[in-house]
């Protein structure tokens, strides 16, 4: 009798051409595995009928699905998975490298793209399931020093669905984005994005899309299941740790925005080798700012924000991300 080991456990993707007809995966997902979990709603009937011990009946009022992707370091080539099943869908442009910009709208609403998702073990393969329909609900962003930038995401999916792995996949090649190399620029409102870059002081940050509006429509439709989508926007908030220092006065001059209630306009871009980049770009209110923190010795303080869109800038949120892939499929 053979058992499955952990390491032969995997998720799998794929990009759907029809929301909810699912499709073969293309494409490993690189980083730590978590099952996609059954969340199928059953209720117990409550009953009386004569007897002593009553039986007990239950149905499946609803089918849903749930997979958690846990912390993973960042990298420039599977980031776009997140950004398309979770705030919009692009074209790339270019010629290699690649670059796929996404602008999260503010007057009118974005289409995504909806993935089929396979999980489960390669070796042994009995409880192989799919998770067809998938999109984004919420992820985070996250980077500290001496360590990669990291990513995690909630994906919610229609039902699961016995199944098989798609066979044979091979393994895309990665890059990481290494946190020491990111660029941060600060301007306030009114002013040109990517200007002012801070030095010195960065030593964590962060981008936490909460929700991302992506919600399910539960009509009756002849299944049990959803079988649409809609979108009520995204909420997303930040934080960045500065050290203090008394050259360039981050954490006074952030001081004065959060006081004043300003907008910032933030950019942090980080480069890769061959072409490859992620910029990020907010508008950014300070609501938090917290004591001085201890840091292995180091005065630091982490400030927390919501990313708000502001009529003046133009912008609310934008990723753009700069790879050696013509598509991802």
């Amino acid at each position: 009798m053979a058992y499955a080991a952990w390491n032969f456990n995997t998720i799998q993707l794929g990009r759907e051409v029809t929301a909810g007809t699912a499709v073969a995966a293309t494409e490993k997902w690189r980083g730590e595995f978590s099952m996609l979990v059954d969340n199928q709603a059953i209720e117990t009937v409550e009953e009386q009928v004569g007897l002593y011990i009553s039986p007990e009946r239950t149905y499946t009022a609803w089918e849903s699905a749930e997979l958690q992707i846990p912390s993973t370091p960042l990298t420039y080539e599977q980031v776009p998975h997140v950004f398309e099943a979770g705030l919009l869908t692009v074209t790339p442009t270019g010629a290699g490298p690649y670059t796929y910009d996404y602008v999260v709208p503010v007057l009118t609403r974005p289409a995504i793209q909806p993935y089929t998702i396979e999980g489960g073990n390669a070796d042994i393969q009995g409880d192989n399931q799919e998770m067809p329909y998938s999109f984004v609900t919420s992820f985070r962003l996250s980077g500290t020093i001496k360590q990669s930038w990291m990513m995690e995401s909630t994906w919610m999916g229609q039902r699961l669905v016995p199944s098989t792995l798609t066979p044979a996949l091979p393994l895309l090649d990665v890059e990481q984005a290494l946190f020491g190399n990111t660029q941060l620029f600060i301007d306030p409102s009114g002013g040109t994005i990517g200007t002012t870059q801070l030095n010195g002081v960065l030593m964590q940050a962060e981008i936490n899309c909460t929700n991302t509006g992506i919600q399910e429509v539960p009509t009756a439709d002849g299944t049990n299941y959803y079988s649409q989508h809609k979108l009520v926007g995204p909420e997303m908030d930040f934080s960045l740790t500065f050290e203090l220092e008394d050259t360039a006065n981050a954490v006074d001059t952030a001081r004065a925005a959060y006081r004043a209630q300003t907008p910032q306009l933030i950019q942090l871009l980080v480069p890769g080798t061959g072409g490859r980049s992620i910029r990020m770009r907010m508008t950014g209110r300070y609501t938090d700012f917290p004591s001085y923190t201890n840091d292995n010795g180091n005065t630091s303080v982490q400030i927390g924000g919501t990313v708000s869109y502001n009529s003046t800038d133009n912008l609310f949120f934008e990723c753009q991300v700069i790879n050696n892939r013509a598509n991802l499929d």
